[in-house]
Order: C-alpha cells, then structure tokens, then sequence
C-alpha cells in the first residue's frame, strides 16, 4: 500500500489474515447514491468470509459522510470494513488499485458506489465458484435508466478461450463489477492498471486477466444494478485526454494478446476489439486530432481499413465517414441522433 494512503478505519477487519472475499469499493462524487450502494452490500447473505474495503478518492461532498452513517448503523459489519483514503485524488483507476494493494479476499470483486447488488449476489457467486473450481465467474446485470430497467444476460460460456473472445469482440460487457476473479490472477499481470488511464480501465484489466482463468462459472441471474441515470462521476465529461487513454487501454490488450503464442487465434475478435476503440477515440477527439489518431491505430493494425466492424448499421455508416475523413457529415448525423435521443428522453417525462 502506498505510504501516501491512509486507513481510517485501523481497527476494523483485523481477526483474521484472509477471508473469502473482498468486495473493492472506489468512492467519488457520490452522495446521492452510496447510502443505497453500501445498504445494499451490507444486507449480503454472505455474513462471514467477505471484507468490504471502500476507496475514498478524495471525494469533494458528502459521499463519505453518509457512508460513515450507514456503517455506524451496521455494527455487525464494522469488523469487515476498512475505509481508505487516498492523498490524492487518482481516478477511478487508482482507487481500485489502492483497494487491492490491501484486499486479503481470495477472491476479489469491484462494486461502483452509484451501484447495487441483490442481497443473494456475493454467497451465490462464492458458491459457483467453489462449486465449479473456477477463477472467475460472471452473473447477468440489469442497466437502470431514469425511467426503465433493462437486463442484460451475460453467459461467456464455461471456456475461458470462449469467454476471452466475447470479450474482444463486445458480445460481453467488459466489466470487473459483475465478475468475481481469484485474486491471483492479478499477480499474474506484470501492471494492473496505468496511472491516469480512467477511460476503458476495466477493458485494459480484464481480458489480460481472462487469458490466465482456468475456469469460468456462470450465474444466470440479474444480481447487478448498473445505473444509468448519470453518467460516472469518473467519466461523465468528455475530454480530449479521454481518446488517448482508450488508444492506450486498447494497445495493452492488443499487445498482450498477441504477445501470446495462441494470440493470433483471436485475430477477428482483436480486429473487432480495435474497431471499437477506435470508434470510441474518433467519436471523442476533435476534427484536427482525428487524422493522427487514425494513424495510430493503423501501425501495425491486422487488417486496414478494419472489415470486422461490430456495429448496427447507422454506427457502421458513421465509423466509415469518420475513418474516411467525411468528419462534417459524421457529427452532423451523430448530433442528430443525440437531439433524437433528447426529445424521446423529454417525451417520456
């Protein structure tokens, strides 16, 4: 743990040098939301074995106040919670790094502090994967929008080949909040994450951690709430640095993999996978910056101009202007989808 953090909370979690779980808790920005998140957590019927370890990242409000109340209210789990506060603030990132450098959990599992879990979540997945031996297990999540809740099933199949490639080619949500993943695994990876890189960080960890799975569970049930009804308080602005850290996310992936001897086995899906990026960083860059990002992605690309293109047709239409440099007519359709998406959202007020 970096000298520069600081556990708040010195005298809690301490009766045992592991247990089963950590759950990973990164807080920012949040106080509208974390008095939900943390209930939540704490109403697990997972009493024994799990260690909630919450990351305060130099929140600017009242986030950790509140979160204080709630752990006050709980005193049966004052003895699983360690509250660590960064010197700095780090970015999303950093605080979950921070939080890992001190998990004991043999298994570790991240929670955003605007989300929610069901109380079945973590004893079941635990059980999956005792019950199947495996280094990680995923359960289906449901997206929470202002006016309508959608779920998402999420099977990657019991190979962690299989599951590798969904990831790649975005047939799976590339997130560690519904993914339970033995702990080892990340000592496995010569860095976690790079400092500054809060866009896409979940995207530069997880396929790498994948790659080393012996097996995979699935939970077929909607245990996660991701909400929707604001943007991240890490990433809801979108600023020009945004592009370079997704470029950045995307090269260690695509490093890694095909760094590989089986790597070029997933050459379609890293196709795909670069595809997105790049769409991610073109949709995110001003028009001047577009050209040399473009050239970026084209060193040493598998394929130019990409012919696996894992879009809907309209995305698909505006990815081709876009690398095409018909920049104009890809923002003037981009914006009238998002005045679309705008009256529809007023509508339903």
């Amino acid at each position: 743990m970096s000298k520069t953090n600081s556990i708040i909370s010195p005298n809690s979690a301490q009766t045992e040098d592991f247990v089963d779980l950590s759950v990973l808790v990164p807080v920012y920005g949040v106080e509208r939301y974390i008095r939900k998140s943390a209930e939540s957590l704490f109403a697990q019927t997972l009493k024994e074995g799990i260690e909630f370890i919450f990351v305060d990242d130099c929140s600017p409000d009242r986030s950790m106040e509140i979160l204080q109340e709630v752990v006050s209210n709980h005193p049966e789990r004052a003895g699983q919670v360690k509250i660590l506060r960064r010197s700095e603030n780090g970015g999303l990132a950093a605080a979950r790094l921070s939080g890992l450098e001190i998990a004991r959990g043999e298994y570790v599992i991240h929670c955003d502090s605007d989300d929610w879990v069901e109380p079945e979540t973590y004893e079941t997945m635990l059980s999956a994967a005792r019950e199947k031996e495996a280094d990680v297990v995923v359960c289906d999540y449901v997206a929470e929008f202002p006016r309508e809740s959608k779920a998402f099933p999420q099977n990657p199949g019991e190979n962690p080949h299989r599951m590798l490639a969904r990831l790649l080619n975005g047939t799976l949500h590339c997130s560690l909040w519904n993914k339970l993943v033995r702990r080892d695994l990340y000592s496995r990876l010569p860095f976690v994450w790079e400092k500054g890189i809060n866009m896409w960080e979940d995207v530069m960890v997880l396929p790498r951690l994948v790659y080393f799975a012996r097996g995979i569970a699935y939970v077929p049930r909607p245990f996660y709430h991701y909400n929707q009804q604001m943007a991240s308080a890490y990433t809801r602005s979108r600023k020009p640095e945004m592009a370079d850290q997704i470029h950045r996310a995307w090269q260690t992936v695509d490093t890694f993999i095909l760094g590989r001897p089986d790597g070029m086995s997933h050459s379609s899906e890293l196709e795909a996978f670069r595809t997105r990026a790049l769409y991610s960083v073109l949709t995110r860059s001003e028009r001047e910056r577009r050209p040399a990002m473009i050239e970026k992605f084209r060193e040493g690309a598998l394929h130019w101009p990409p012919s696996n293109i894992p879009f809907g047709r309209f995305d698909r239409m505006v990815f081709r202007l876009l690398i095409n440099g018909h920049n104009r007519t890809a923002d003037f359709l981009l914006s009238c989808r998002e005045a679309v998406k705008k009256l529809l959202r007023g509508k339903s007020r």
